[in-house]
């Protein structure tokens, strides 16, 4: 048996979450393990000098989140969590920027089986309008609200994933085939644009985000006007703009009559950085989704534009999915309307911040700019390094991580630094074996790691 005893728990908050945080903080840094037996509900009340109540409240709610699985005469042992797709010898993935919910993982499959009164089951299998089903454009207010957005002059809609949500709004906005975005920008963006046959206008950055300056200057050199914006969480910077940086950008926004598209992806884990959306709502479409915010599996995002766009996000959509399905879009209400999302939210706030000091631990030259909670690193490489060399040397070492020329939009720019996400691994312990590598990594020159 494991003779697992919770560290000393807080005074506030109930008890019995007290000791589930205790119990998943130790599984997420590997000091439980997979199998591990619990000791039984009435030793561990013993020992910690609480009721047996309190234990098994603790025990229930543990099981309910999948961190435990209780057998019949054997007792309560740790749970395997979702069963990586790979073998033990496979790559540690730090390149793609997912934020999974490792400590909702069975909670959110159970909502998968939950269902609801039969007539509101059967209307889920009918064709609906593309902006989506009353209910679940509702839902999907309430989720946007969360962030401080005023919609009382806009239409929401419901998208497949906010990537679905970044082509709707480009279908519908930039029919003159110019964008404005930053210097780096999300590398998914960038593909759309391609696709859709746009022109990327690359605007400076410094500390702060986006140069208002350089962005007055590329306004009055070209015909773009629409603009593509990341405030919160800067992919791949990490970057959030300051409320001042905000405020001098909305200035310059109302100055040339631009269009905003706010991708507002990651703002649910900073959410004192307001988005732009609150400065010129009139004049900004702001994209989310359920994706990154509770799990990638849920390919539901929330749109939210000016009600005169209505028309044209609607037939946008048309054109592309006809609507976003409805069984999932229920699905995503549900989580919405009984709290789940939210708790996912605060647990996904809680490990990002964890990883984040990790990273910061483990690795040197992370800028200091990064903000805690952010899901990823843009970690500069000193000479003679090269992003591509790196990442290539990085790969041999059984960890991947994105070169930054797949964020670069200036042409025949190479930025001299890699992306380095945080959350694929299911383990901080994972995570920090692909950290302590690419940290030696970093103190080798290119080309010394070719032969390991």
């Amino acid at each position: 048996m494991t003779m697992w005893r919770p560290a000393k728990l807080p005074k506030a908050g109930p008890r019995y979450l007290s000791i589930v945080q205790a119990l998943e903080d130790d599984v997420a840094e590997g000091r439980l393990r997979t199998g591990d037996r619990l000791p039984p509900q009435r030793e561990l009340a013993d020992e910690m000098g609480v009721t047996l109540t309190t234990v098994t409240r603790a025990y229930s709610e543990a099981a309910r989140r999948g961190l435990v699985e209780g057998e019949v005469g054997r007792g309560t042992f740790v749970r395997a969590a979702l069963e990586e797709e790979t073998g033990p010898d496979a790559p540690i993935d730090l390149s793609i920027n997912a934020v999974l919910p490792h400590a909702h993982a069975a909670e959110l499959a159970a909502a998968l089986t939950a269902s609801g009164k039969l007539g509101h089951r059967v209307r889920l299998l009918d064709y609906h309008p593309p902006l989506g089903m009353a209910a679940h454009r509702a839902a999907g207010r309430r989720w946007l609200e969360r962030r401080g957005v005023d919609l009382s002059r806009h239409e929401v809609a419901v998208t497949v994933g906010a990537q679905h949500g970044l082509l709707v709004a480009l279908m519908a906005l930039a029919s003159g085939g110019e964008i404005l975005v930053e210097d780096v920008t999300y590398s998914g963006f960038k593909d759309l644009a391609a696709s859709l046959r746009l022109r990327l206008h690359p605007v400076a950055m410094d500390v702060d985000g986006m140069c208002p300056a350089d962005l007055d200057a590329v306004c009055r050199r070209t015909a773009a006007r629409v603009l593509y914006t990341m405030p919160a969480l800067h992919n791949p910077s990490g970057i959030s703009m300051p409320l001042v940086r905000q405020q001098e950008i909305a200035a310059i926004v109302r100055r040339y009559d631009l269009t905003v598209v706010e991708d507002d992806t990651y703002g649910f884990l900073v959410p004192d950085v307001p988005p732009l959306a609150i400065l010129v709502p009139e004049r900004t479409v702001t994209v989310t989704s359920l994706s990154k915010s509770v799990t990638g599996g849920l390919r539901i995002g929330y749109l939210a534009m000016p009600e005169r766009w209505r028309e044209a996000f609607a037939s946008a959509i048309w054109n592309t999915v006809l609507m976003a399905s409805p069984v999932m879009a229920d699905i995503a209400t549900r989580l919405i309307d009984d709290g789940t999302a939210a708790r996912v939210v605060s647990w996904k706030r809680e490990e990002m911040m964890a990883r984040q000091r990790l990273a910061r631990a483990q690795l040197a030259g992370v800028p200091e700019r990064t903000q805690l909670a952010s899901p990823h690193v843009w970690l500069p490489l000193e000479r003679p390094w090269r992003a591509e060399t790196f990442a290539a040397s990085a790969r041999a070492r059984g960890v991947l991580v994105t070169p930054g020329t797949a964020f670069a939009v200036r042409e025949g720019a190479s930025p001299r630094a890699v992306r380095v996400a945080l959350g694929p691994p299911r383990s901080r312990e994972h995570l920090a074996r692909g950290l302590v590598r690419l940290s030696e990594l970093l103190q080798e020159r290119p080309g010394m790691s070719a032969v390991l």
